[in-house]
């Protein structure tokens, strides 16, 4: 379902459970002790004590004898900016419509509900359509728990110090958590997830600090900042306005995990180990930012603009962590801004920005506002790897760029390891990547070999095309680094090793007569087998130092078929501007099985009569 309709459903339903809360409260009880005692006289709508105070416990004990809906407000007397109510035992669950409201304090106290010795549960809510609202809930095991329930609200509300999760939701759709910047909520310091979502659907959930406190300081989370496990669907975690992302901070395992059996899930503006003030967590307990373990076709980010995270962190995708039961795939990662900090001008990351693991049918990136913006990694801008990571498609990303379009690269754009039958690229300039600035390879292929230098698995079938590949420190595109880039051709091309180690064309001849970009090229083939080669041609400013690319400019693309001799030589004479002259023309191959080939040997486009030697045999 796509992210308009997922919202148009929600907010309908919004509309229609709160709606209702319009209506003229059946009673209202103002809470004026901090004090826990019991209701004396439970229904008879009167929250008294024995001793005539309106405790907390009370005026919950009234509620559950009312039809509703009710409010429950507080001004409680005393000094200071906190007032403490300390419980001695669980409160009633909340199984009527009841609004919990904090603000209504005379002297804007806060007031805090203290569970140290409550029990279990800080608010048990089992029916749809309460409010919770500017409250500090702490030291329960679970702070607030919504079960099975739809509609209900918490807003502007602290939840700390918990022994399992800050807010538990399990079963039920539709709740919100969280709203603009004068209603967030702080769910940090509990002992396992800020917020956990279980078997529910189209809950929204945005505008919270997870992890850090009101002042930005780090409280983490000892699990996630938020999970979503099993059977849950359809849940939106961000929000696209100013005031509506949350901020999901320095927690100690992943920031969001999503797991299991979870699926349709909507990850847009969040600001991941970003604070509001724009600085960067350096805590190293984290795992990675976004994990998407055994989990399918959610969405982190989107293709309008707006949609996108900003992620001084990490993403993974896979099947292999262990407690995922079943496959990850068709997950789409789009419009994100990784690895640096929040103005896109620095990095800010350890390792590789998106990792797919055992992963298929991912998609990365798209055209338009859907690719990413990957830049400030260490290791790799993209990792494929693992054999169960096929039919991926990585288009249109920007890798290793700042948001200004200046350097900030890493070791590797893009790295394919033991995985087969992806697509980097497209047949058009719109779907290409632009992979510069690595200190490495702009993209590389590998496996493993055993000791007799043979190769032992696959990675093969990995279609590279239409990408703009230039300024890196090593060759554009290597194809068996343990042995050292360029592989150059071989007779007739029947390699085993990654993609093949497919020969690439070589160029005898790029004259340009004024009008005309004239070649002369060989696309060296199989013996005995005819087959059709896509070519892709770039142009560059400078040639790579190896002599072999990159590819800084998209010139065209064409089908070329090499014949049962092991190949063919053809001759082409193409319009061209005069700006191609002094240039550097390069050429790609791509066979019919999707094995894409290193780039050619440069070839300096100039006026006839120059002499070039090609390279072919090594």
């Amino acid at each position: 379902m796509k992210i308009f309709a997922r919202i148009i459903l929600i907010v309908s339903m919004f509309i229609f459970v709160f709606g209702s809360l319009g209506n003229t409260p059946k009673a209202s009880f103002v809470v004026n002790s901090v004090n826990d005692g019991a209701d004396a006289n439970h229904g008879n709508g009167i929250c008294a004590t024995s001793g005539g105070e309106c405790t907390l416990r009370a005026a919950l004990q009234e509620t559950k004898a009312l039809v509703g809906p009710d409010t429950i407000t507080f001004n409680i007397p005393g000094s200071g900016s906190l007032r403490t109510i300390n419980l001695t035992s669980q409160l009633p669950t909340i199984d009527h419509v009841v609004t919990l409201d904090g603000s209504t304090q005379s002297d804007d106290a806060r007031v805090q509900i203290n569970g140290t010795n409550a029990g279990y549960i800080g608010l048990w809510i089992a029916e749809d359509g309460c409010v919770i609202h500017h409250l500090e809930l702490m030291n329960f095991s679970i702070g607030i728990w919504l079960v099975n329930v739809t509609g209900t609200y918490i807003g502007e509300t602290t939840v700390m110090n918990s022994s399992l999760d800050g807010i538990n939701i399990n079963g039920g759709s539709a709740n919100q958590i969280g709203g603009n910047d004068d209603i967030a909520n702080v769910i940090s310091r509990n002992a396992r997830h800020g917020i956990q979502i279980a078997n529910s659907d189209n809950n929204l959930i945005y505008g919270n600090y997870i992890g850090i406190i009101s002042n930005f300081g780090n409280s983490p989370n000892e699990k996630n900042g938020i999970f979503i496990g099993d059977g849950s669907q359809g849940n939106i975690i961000g929000g696209s306005a100013l005031g509506q992302p949350n901020y999901i901070v320095a927690n100690d395992e992943e920031e969001i995990r999503i797991s299991g059996t979870a699926s349709g899930n909507i990850l847009k503006h969040n600001y991941i180990q970003i604070k509001p003030d724009g600085s960067q967590d350096d805590s190293t307990g984290i795992y990675y930012g976004i994990l998407i373990d055994g989990a399918d076709q959610n969405e982190i980010g989107g293709s309008t603009f707006g949609d996108g995270n900003y992620i001084c962190s990490n993403i993974k995708i896979s099947s292999e962590k262990e407690d995922a039961t079943n496959f990850s795939f068709g997950n789409i990662i789009q419009g994100n801004q990784l690895g640096t900090s929040a103005d896109g001008l620095s990095g800010c990351l350890a390792g590789s920005a998106i990792s797919i693991v055992d992963s298929s049918d991912n998609i990365i990136g798209g055209i338009g506002d859907a690719g990413n913006l990957i830049a400030g990694y260490r290791d790799n801008g993209i990792i494929l790897t693992g054999e169960l990571t096929t039919n991926n498609t990585i288009q249109g990303n920007q890798i290793g760029f700042d948001s200004d379009g200046q350097p900030l690269g890493g070791n590797v754009g893009i790295s394919i390891y033991e995985a087969n039958n992806n697509l980097i690229g497209g047949l058009t300039l719109q779907t290409g990547n632009e992979i510069a600035n690595q200190s490495s390879y702009g993209i590389v292929l590998s496996g493993e070999m055993n000791l007799l230098g043979e190769w032992v698995t696959k990675t093969e079938n990995n279609k590279i095309q239409s990408n703009l590949i230039h300024n890196n420190g090593d060759v554009g595109i290597c194809l068996n680094p343990r042995v050292g880039c360029p592989t150059l051709n071989d007779y007739y091309d029947a390699d085993l090793g990654p993609n093949h180690l497919i020969n690439f064309p070589v160029i005898y001849l790029a004259d340009y007569d004024g009008a005309f970009l004239n070649l002369d090229v060989v696309m060296p083939g199989l013996l005995n087998v005819t087959l059709t080669y896509s070519l892709d041609y770039f142009t560059s400013s400078t040639c790579d130092p190896s002599g072999y690319g990159e590819g800084e400019t998209f010139f065209r693309n064409e089908s070329v078929i090499a014949n049962v001799g092991g190949g063919i030589r053809f001759q082409r004479s193409w319009p061209a501007g005069s700006d191609v002259l002094g240039k550097y023309l390069t050429i790609t191959a791509t066979d019919p099985d999707g094995n894409t080939s290193e780039f050619s040997k440069c070839a300096l486009i100039k006026y006839p009569n120059d002499v070039f030697i090609p390279l072919l045999i090594k």
